[in-house]
């Protein structure tokens, strides 16, 4: 699949929590690319915001929870984010997951996808 074709089906795709909210559906690039979930241990595994905040919070803080789940899976950190590489960016809901394209970053939200020059806190090499 490539990047175009994924963030078509994401703009298409109905929000929802634990099977394709924001950082599920940048987890689920990272497994069409890689063949690795880093969501695994979280994929359906809750349904509200209030559920992915308790998932978070168990394992420390949103930045620390990404970074060890893209480390488990194979990702390197990158200071140079490229079209398809995955990071942590602020938007004005908070920190989320995103897609980098050649534009900015992709998140996907209850509105579809957004794409946006949020800030980047943190990037891996998919």
């Amino acid at each position: 699949m490539t990047l175009a074709e994924f963030l078509r089906d994401g703009a298409t795709r109905r929000f929802e929590w634990g099977v394709c909210d924001c950082c599920i559906w940048a987890c689920s690039w990272v497994l069409a690319q890689r063949g690795v979930d880093p969501s695994a241990p979280w994929r359906g595994r809750y349904r509200t915001a209030r559920g992915a905040l308790r998932h978070i919070r168990k394992g420390g803080d949103f930045v620390d929870v990404v970074s060890r789940a893209m480390a488990a899976a194979g990702l390197a950190e990158t200071s140079d984010p490229q079209p398809g590489d995955v990071g942590v960016v602020l938007t004005d809901m908070g920190g989320t997951l995103a897609v980098r394209t050649s534009t900015g970053w992709a998140c996907k939200s209850e509105r579809g996808v957004v794409v946006a020059p949020y800030e980047l806190v943190k990037a891996w090499t998919v």
